[in-house]
Formats: structure tokens, C-alpha cells, sequence
């Protein structure tokens, strides 16, 4: 893994040309030839470096034929329509997190301008933010492995998520949650495995519609978990139901662009 011996890792040490062997860590093996090392500081004061090769991602010729819809919600972080929930990773070390950058924020606030308290605090907070989304993206990553492996269809209602967060009483919790990311994430896991992700409409009422018969109950209000649909009298429960249409549905317009 070098080009002409002016790049190259041995072990825990990278080389690179007029600065000679630098100690790394990372949980990934790095395999092919390297085509370039790009080094990024981050406002934390910590160093990254992305290296690129030129033999891409091998995507898994193990195909299945299982599909599955996923519903995404505050209660239930990730609900799969076989009656799975995944909660929220790590939410308590989160919550500690979090708190523990309010106050940094707090702290900064009373800092001289341009002093170098001010500088050391700021960086404290970066770091505490860099965490947060570390152990976020650990998780998310371990999650969409996970399901990646089990499915080869996986399909995801479309979340409007600048329209949600104008909602005040829910816009925090929408944030801690991190949707956007796991989305990226899972996509990009799906492609590197040769799956397929379907998202589904983002104004098809995966909660509000019965799974059986289809009936729409537009009553329904925000925090009920469990609702009996009044047509064919099946008992439903919210999360659940909705991961079933969401299944339903992308099947559907999977089926209809393959027919275009």
C-alpha cells in the first residue's frame, strides 16, 4: 500500500513524503493502493486524515430476498414492520453530553473576546460536540450493518425534517435524534452491500392508515400509541403499523418504476 514508497502504513505509523512516519489509530483496515492522504484540523484541535485507494468498495454478491419497512420516531428511535424496535443508542451517555455542552456554552459566554481562555473553552466545546457525533455515527453505523445484512430491500418514509423542526414543542428532541445522519449512513452501507433503499412519499399517511384493510383514520391524534381501526377492528399499534405500510408502499412504487 504505497506509491513509489513515498506513501505507505506500517502498523500504527503512516509515512508521508517530507514529514516522515506519524502515529495514527483508526478500527479500519485499510486495503488497495493509496492514491493520497488528505490532513483536516479540526476546530477540536484533533487531526484527520482521509486516506484514498484505488480499489473501491467490494459490494457483497450475497443476495436475499427479504425486504422490510422502517418507521422513524421519537419514542421508537428505528421500528421494523416484523414487530423490531431499536431504541435510541447510548441516550443516557447522549443526555450527559449534552448537558455537559450547555454548560461549556454557559462558561463561554462570560469569556473576554479574544482571550485565551475564551480560545481553550471554545475548543473544550468542540470537542464535546465531536463526541457527540462520534458516538452517534458509532452506533447509526452499527445499526445499518445490521440491517443491511438481514435485507436486501429496505424501505424508508421521506421526512420533511426543516418543516418538523418548526415545530417548538418537538424540534429539540426531532435534533438529538439525528435522522438525516442515520439516513446517510444506512444509504451508504446499502451501497457498499448492493442493496436497495426505496423512500416511499412523504405525504402517504403510513400512521393514520390501517395496514389491513386500508381505512384512514384522520383523528388521529400525536401521542396515541395504540389505535383500533373502526372498519375492520383490528387493534394497531402506531409504530408498528406504519413500518408494515411503509413496506406496502414502497413495494408498490418499486414495482411501478420497474414497469417505466
Amino acid at each position: 500500500m504505497n506509491i513509489n514508497n513515498s506513501i505507505r502504513i506500517e502498523g500504527r505509523r503512516i509515512r508521508l513524503p517530507k514529514v516522515g512516519m506519524i502515529k495514527f489509530h483508526t478500527k479500519q483496515i485499510i486495503t488497495g493502493e493509496i492514491s493520497s492522504v488528505t490532513f483536516r484540523k479540526k476546530n477540536s484541535g484533533k487531526y484527520y486524515a482521509a486516506i484514498l485507494c484505488k480499489d473501491g468498495p467490494i459490494k457483497s454478491s450475497k443476495k436475499n430476498r427479504r425486504s422490510c419497512g422502517i418507521d422513524l420516531g421519537i419514542t421508537n428511535f428505528v421500528t421494523i414492520n416484523t414487530g423490531e424496535i431499536i431504541r435510541f443508542p447510548e441516550q443516557n451517555k447522549i443526555k450527559h453530553l449534552d448537558k455537559k455542552t450547555r454548560r461549556l456554552h454557559r462558561s463561554l459566554s462570560r469569556k473576554q473576546p479574544q482571550s485565551n481562555n475564551r480560545q481553550k473553552n471554545k475548543e473544550k466545546l468542540s470537542r464535546g460536540y465531536e463526541k457527540i457525533h462520534n458516538t452517534l455515527k458509532y452506533h447509526f453505523y452499527k445499526i445499518a450493518q445490521r440491517l443491511t445484512e438481514k435485507y436486501q430491500i429496505i424501505c424508508l418514509e421521506t421526512l420533511n425534517i426543516k418543516n418538523m423542526l418548526k415545530n417548538r414543542k418537538l424540534s429539540k428532541k426531532i435534533q438529538e435524534k439525528s435522522w438525516h445522519m442515520f439516513v446517510e449512513i444506512l444509504e451508504e452501507k446499502a451501497e457498499q452491500r448492493g442493496r436497495t433503499i426505496i423512500h416511499i412519499d412523504q405525504w402517504y399517511p403510513s400512521s393514520k392508515t390501517c395496514h389491513k384493510c386500508q381505512h384512514i383514520k384522520q383523528d388521529l391524534k400525536q401521542g396515541e400509541q395504540t389505535w383500533t381501526c373502526p372498519q375492520c377492528k383490528t387493534i394497531l399499534h402506531r409504530d408498528i403499523n406504519a413500518a408494515k405500510n411503509i413496506l406496502q408502499e414502497g413495494l408498490k412504487t418499486k414495482q411501478v418504476n420497474n414497469k417505466k
